[in-house]
This record gives structure tokens, sequence and C-alpha cells, in this order.
């Protein structure tokens, strides 16, 4: 019975020192990472730790879904030394998000997710509306470069552009041979492709690099080889032979995913419309949890949590040093001598967002016909 007693005692002074150990270790780890961490970012976390938590909702597949979400819950605890829960909810598209979060912000309820994401479109309706948080980001991400900021900061300091990408064509390879397939917006209006071509019903990519009056006429041509109309991230519809190709796609990111898993598609970026476009992240006023959002944002745009991103999505910031769009970009430029066109903050609010839903009009009403 004695032995019995001692053998306990002893135990349970093993695991109180092998306990002791594991949370200075864990103290250790916490302190070195905040040491690093700028005066802006140590002064939100007190009200960040009262929160505890961030509401997020978006498509399943965005942004790598439930997975990049806990994908992204991990990185930013570990960057900041916080133990929060992230509770991800299954959204709309991004109009739809748009429009709820604004009904709720006038009709003076808390918002139903913590950080909009947005495109181009939604860009110019949050600043209509002036509803987002107007924050100095560039104390929170001290590690960009003031000129960098000024591309990815819009000037009122509310959006924040955190991943920009090409807009692509992409075919099924079982169907199309590579020396066959289209290289250019023109290519697709080859009559070999009647009733082959998909496209998204909001005209996804299409503003920016031409003009209205050519878009208008481009997208009245391209109706007569539309074979039906997908939202962005129905990959399968390609796979399948369904739509043997889709133009334009959304997300080359996460297709090359699928390509490096064995999906049998390809994809090219068509050097007649070579444009970029991008994401952006903002606080709106009425968010339950804003210092959380913005702490989030700030870690979405440091090294880890762009790797975090581009293990999620396939896609990350290219104006940020490592980005892996970035060679993707550089290797068109050397190829073709030409430059991208951006739709990036600089120029955003200046696009005409309504020739994109004029675009859409145009094929929808194709297919009522």
């Amino acid at each position: 019975m004695t032995d019995q007693i001692h053998s306990k005692r002893g135990l349970a002074r093993v695991v109180a020192t092998v306990t002791a150990t594991v949370a200075l270790l864990a103290t250790l780890q916490v302190g070195a990472t905040a040491a690093d961490l700028p005066a802006a970012a140590k002064e939100l976390i007190p009200a960040a730790k009262k929160e505890g938590t961030l509401n997020l909702a978006w498509g399943a597949s965005t942004l790598g879904g439930s997975k990049g979400v806990k994908r992204y819950q991990e990185g930013f605890n570990k960057h900041y030394g916080l133990n929060h829960k992230f509770k991800f909810t299954v959204g709309t598209h991004f109009h739809g998000q748009t429009r709820k979060l604004i009904q709720e912000l006038n009709a003076g309820q808390k918002a139903f997710m913590d950080i909009t994401l947005a495109g181009g479109p939604q860009f110019n309706t949050w600043t209509k509306y002036k509803g987002l948080v107007a924050v100095n980001w560039g104390s929170l991400m001290p590690h960009i470069a003031p000129a960098t900021l000024k591309q990815i900061v819009a000037a009122d300091n509310t959006i924040v552009e955190f991943i920009g990408r090409p807009r692509v064509i992409v075919y099924n390879t079982n169907l199309i041979k590579a020396a066959e397939a289209p290289k250019s917006m023109g290519d697709l209006l080859n009559p070999k492709w009647k009733g082959k071509i998909a496209s998204t019903p909001y005209a996804a990519g299409f503003v920016v690099v031409w003009p209205k009056s050519k878009l208008i006429e481009y997208a009245r041509k391209l109706t007569g080889n539309l074979g039906g109309l997908m939202r962005c991230g129905e990959y399968d519809r390609i796979t399948s032979g369904e739509f043997p190709i889709f133009a334009i796609a959304c997300e080359p990111g996460r297709i090359q995913q699928d390509i490096n898993r064995g999906s049998p598609m390809a994809m090219v970026i068509p050097h007649d419309f070579m444009g970029l476009d991008h994401w952006y992240f903002g606080v709106p006023k009425h968010s339950r949890n804003p210092a959380t959002a913005k702490l989030f944002i700030a870690w979405m745009m440091t090294k880890s949590g762009q790797d975090a991103l581009y293990e999620s999505q396939g896609s990350d910031m290219y104006l940020l040093p490592g980005s892996r769009t970035a060679k993707v970009l550089d290797r068109i430029r050397k190829q073709t001598g030409k430059e991208f066109v951006s739709a990036d903050v600089t120029n955003a609010l200046t696009l005409d967002w309504k020739t994109s839903r004029a675009v859409a009009k145009i094929f929808r009403e194709s297919r009522r016909k």
C-alpha cells in the first residue's frame, strides 16, 4: 500500500513537472510571437480577447470553405497567441452578402458576418453606403512597403485587397486537345464552339480590359456559342463534359488545384484580354467582433496568412513578396510583351460596373430564347 502511495506521489510530481514545462513553453512561444507584433496589433489584442470569436460566411468552396476557415483559425491564433473560435456559415454570392449586410446596417442590427468579402462591384457599393470602418492598415501591416499599401488599400482606408489573379479560359482536356483549344477571346467566337461554351450569369471578369462598346458587341456575338450558364466553382460541369469550355473562369487558383489532383482541365490566359481582378476585405461598422476582424485582415496580409490563402484558394496577392501568382503573371508578360490591366483599388471606383450587369443581362436573356 505504501509503495502504491509513493508511486502515485512520484507520478503526480512527474505530471506536475511536465505540465509546468508545457505551460512555460507555451508562454515563451506566445511571448516571442507577441514581441514581434506591431504596436497597433498589441493595442487591439485585449479587445479581441474579450470577443473571442470571428463570424465568417461565404460559399461552401470559397477560400477553402470550412477546411480553409479551420486553417485560418489555426494560423491566426498562432500568430497572435490567441485562442479564438471561428464560426463559419455557408453563405451566398458576394452581391447577396453585401445586400444583407447593408440591410442589417440600415436596420440597426448587428452584422451576420464580421468581415465583408467583396469584389469590384461590391467595393463600389460599400463606398457609396459608407458602411465600412476606416482603419490605419499601415500601422497593422508595417511589413508592407508604403508604395504597395497604396495599391492594396482604398484611399478611405476601408477596403484591403488581399487576393489578385488573372482571367482565364478553362477547357476539358478529354474533349479538346491543347493544339485546338481556344487561346484568346477571339477564338471563342469560332462557330465550331457553338453550344459548347459556358459563362456565368453575372458576367464575372468581363469588365476592365475593353471599353464598353467593344465589350457589349463581343457579348452579343458570344451568345451564339453559349451552351449555358454556370456559377464559379461548379467545375464538375466542365470535367463531366456538360460544358467543354468555361469563360471567363473566376477562380484560376482553385482550377489549378483541381488539375493538380488529376481533373481533366487546362487553362489559358487570353492574350487579347489580359485583366486582373481582385477580392477585398473590410470591417462592417456593425461588426460584432471588430477588433478580431481587423487583426484577421492584417494577418491575412502576412506571409503565413498568404500561405494559408494560397493553400486554400490557390491564389494570393501578387503585389506581396513571395507571391506564387506573381510568378505566373511575370511569365505571361515575358511571353506576350504586354502588361495586365488591373481592377485594383486605385481604379476600381472609376470602372463602369454597370457594363458588367449589361453583359450579364445579355447572357441571361440569350438563354431564354
